[in-house]
């Protein structure tokens, strides 16, 4: 009875619900650019959001232009009351500094170019001439090197200057209660699980709900309500009510700590099962809903033991994938929510469990897809490379980490915050900086852990190892420096004896490879497809072979598509420039600056290299496939290896122009080079090619089902009289 009659009250609201705040999307307005801000209309142009100005010229790799642009639309507010409403400038991101003018009057700056941010600008919006209230917006953005007091202050990719992600604007009425717009950038409203930290399966699960309001104008009726309900499915599992007041002339926001509780609860188990909570906190006052915000929430648990490494709800979980950075080619930062969605496609074919948003705080979307397809999480701030020695640079360094928390902090997927990505600690002192902002961390959110990246030169017993939670390594061992890919498992193993004691992992290994470069012979550094594969292919048994170093953690590699990058010639342009035999001075002809060419996919997400193809093989075996390698390499040698991954498969069989070479079955005896035993490789070696065009077949029968065929064809070439001079021969 109790619960039809909250259900019937709640039911009444909802139908009262007079909201006091309505958001207008601007990202469709008419939008123009200029360079100069000049009074000439020649001088803009008009442009779509989200928008940068760097889209093409950082391909080039070098100089790229940083330096000032404005952006501007107009406002029709024909129908609203400036005397009754305020007027709030809402900003997914504009990198890297943004000043916002309306009616060519200033109305504030914003410093950080990966955060939200609003401002109020209903007096600028007052002094408009015309009947139709048609207001002007002007964003200027600046992405200049010269900003010494912006995270980062230094990176190896480039800094795109432009509107990147949403912009609108919110009418709020006055003299009513509502979440704080100001709150950071955040929706004035943070769910944190306070029990997270623990190594068993969660029976109850506890939440702290800061609430934080605000009003304008002064109050009627100080006294208001705050309703938090949870629903499972369409089950209602909390639904409490609490009542508080403001002050009444509105001069402060208000803070509200509110605990709730679910018993026996359906637990978000990453991959496995990423359940999702939905929560609705509402704000009642004179008996109607005047705000309402809705998220969904995760219960979890998670722990990591220094020997055993990551546990979530009491079982062993691993945490491996690929580190993302947000850019794509010839659009840069600007990318959609459709850009997003074809990531996290790529991802869930890959069948990882863990992603790095890499080096700056990724759009919302980013973390809510996390979330629904249940990727643990590691975000971060831009604090890269270089120690700041401006004071302001301090201050921003904390502003954009208590953005991030404050924004990102209700995502069931994230559960570690990092604070610093490979300080160099050889020409500055890094600890104050790193100290403050692990202090900011567990004063914003002290239940989930931090952790932070150091380059492999860095070792364990060096002081700011021991400053986060976790701690993570870099290692480019077979691409960077002297060290092999065989040699990255005894590495690691030395680092871990330096501190046996600390939560340690690797988010960063691997090589670089262009898909339209070949070689029978791969070398370090020749930026083949087959070198990056080999690399893979003796890194991931020491990572991932059986009893193989639990102790790690973390596990991702670098990095799930090619990336824009500073003066880094890596990558061939387009197929259309392929060369299948180069020389090495023909490598570097082929290569364009501007983009980092280790990633598993094209900056376009147009090719899976054949590095996708091997992690899938291990991390997705649900998913039955046969790959051949080296497809792209068209024209051969008359004798060549054929390599061919599989999983989830049986009876695998290699034909060459209908002629059957060998047949093996899954579990047996595979022929492999160097005394491999990844069962997931398959080589034949010697293969004969005729003259002319060459179907090469590998086939095999799903396990899922034991009779469907599963098969990739490939057609290479061998031509007698072509002077066959590969990368390294």
């Amino acid at each position: 009875m109790l619960v039809s009659l909250t259900l019937c009250v709640t039911q009444a609201l909802l139908a009262a619900a007079t909201l006091a705040k309505t958001r207008y999307n601007l990202i469709d307005n008419v939008w123009f650019f200029s360079t100069t801000n000049s009074s000439l209309s020649t001088d803009w142009t008009r442009v779509s959001l989200p928008h940068t100005w760097n889209g093409l010229d950082t391909q080039s790799g070098g100089h790229y232009r940083r330096n000032a642009s404005w952006y501007r639309t107009l406002l029709l507010l024909a129908d609203v009351d400036l005397e009754a409403s305020r007027l709030v400038l809402d900003v997914g991101a504009a990198n890297a500094v943004a000043d916002v003018f309306v009616n060519e009057i200033f109305v504030g700056q914003h410093r950080g170019g990966f955060s939200r941010f609003r401002m109020d600008f209903t007096e600028q919006a007052k002094t408009v001439a015309n009947n139709w209230k048609l207001c002007s917006l002007t964003l200027k953005v600046d992405n200049s090197a010269s900003i010494s007091d912006v995270l980062p202050l230094k990176s190896d990719f480039p800094m795109f200057g432009g509107i990147f992600r949403d912009i609108g604007y919110w009418l709020i009425k006055k003299h009513v209660p509502v979440l704080d717009p100001f709150d950071s950038g955040s929706s004035g409203v943070q769910l944190q699980q306070t029990n997270i930290i623990s190594q068993t399966h969660p029976i109850r699960v506890t939440y702290q709900t800061t609430v934080r309001a605000t009003c304008f104008g002064n109050l009627s009726d100080t006294a208001f309500s705050v309703n938090i309900r949870v629903f499972d499915g369409s089950q209602n599992v909390v639904n409490s009510t609490h009542t508080y007041s403001l002050h009444s002339s509105c001069l402060l926001t208000s803070s509200f700590m509110i605990p709730f509780s679910i018993s026996n609860p359906h637990v978000w188990h990453g991959r496995v099962d990423p359940f999702l909570y939905k929560a609705t906190i509402e704000i009642v006052y004179q008996s109607r809903i005047v705000d309402s915000y809705t998220t969904k929430i995760g219960a979890r648990t998670y722990y990591i033991h220094p020997e055993r490494g990551f546990i979530l709800n009491g079982r062993p979980y691993s945490l491996h994938g690929v580190n993302l950075h947000q850019d794509w080619d010839k659009l840069g930062w600007a990318i959609s929510a459709k850009h997003t969605l074809e990531n996290f496609r790529a991802m869930v074919d890959l069948n990882m469990t863990a992603l790095r948003c890499s080096n700056y705080q990724h759009s919302d979307y980013t973390y809510t897809l996390a979330d629904e397809f249940g990727f643990v999480v590691w975000a971060e701030i831009p604090n890269l490379k270089v120690v700041p020695v401006n004071p302001a640079a301090y201050l921003n360094a904390g502003s954009q980490l208590r953005e991030l928390i404050r924004q990102a902090g209700n995502h069931a997927s994230i559960l570690f915050w990092s604070i610093g990505h490979e300080l160099d600690v050889t020409r500055s002192n890094p600890l104050p900086l790193l100290w403050m902002l692990q202090k900011i961390v567990k004063s914003e959110d002290s239940y989930r852990m931090t952790t932070m990246s150091i380059t492999s030169t860095t070792a364990l017993t060096n002081p700011i190892a021991s400053i986060t939670d976790t701690i993570a390594i870099t290692a480019y061992h077979g691409w960077q420096g002297t060290k092999t890919s065989n040699q990255t498992g005894p590495f690691l193993d030395i680092h871990h004896s330096q501190n046996p004691f600390l939560k340690f992992g690797i988010c960063e290994y691997g090589a670089g490879a262009s898909p339209f470069l070949h070689s029978d012979t791969p070398t370090r550094l020749d930026h083949t497809e087959e070198y990056q594969t080999l690399v893979h292919e003796n890194i991931f048994p020491q990572l991932f072979g059986a009893n193989q170093r639990p102790y790690l953690w973390w596990k991702t590699l670098s990095s799930f598509a090619d990336f824009a990058a500073t003066s880094t010639a890596t990558t061939v342009a387009d197929e259309s420039n392929m060369s299948i035999f180069v020389t090495s001075q023909t490598t570097q002809n082929m290569l364009v600056k501007g983009e980092s060419d280790l990633g598993l996919l094209t900056s376009n997400r147009s090719i899976r290299k054949d590095s996708f193809f091997y992690y899938k093989a291990h991390w997705n075996s649900g998913d039955p496939m046969v790959y051949i390698t080296s497809s792209r390499f068209k024209y051969r040698k008359q004798v060549v290896d054929v390599k061919v991954y599989s999983t989830g498969v049986e009876s695998l069989s290699l034909t060459v122009n209908g002629n059957v070479v060998v047949v093996q079955e899954e579990g047996s005896f595979r022929k492999l080079k160097k005394g491999s035993n990844d069962d997931k490789i398959h080589i034949w070696e010697s293969v004969r090619l005729r003259e002319g065009s060459n179907s090469v077949l590998a086939t095999a029968t799903s396990l899922l089902d034991g009779s469907s065929v599963v098969s990739n064809l490939v057609v290479w070439y061998h031509i007698p009289d072509l002077v066959v001079m590969d990368e390294n021969n």
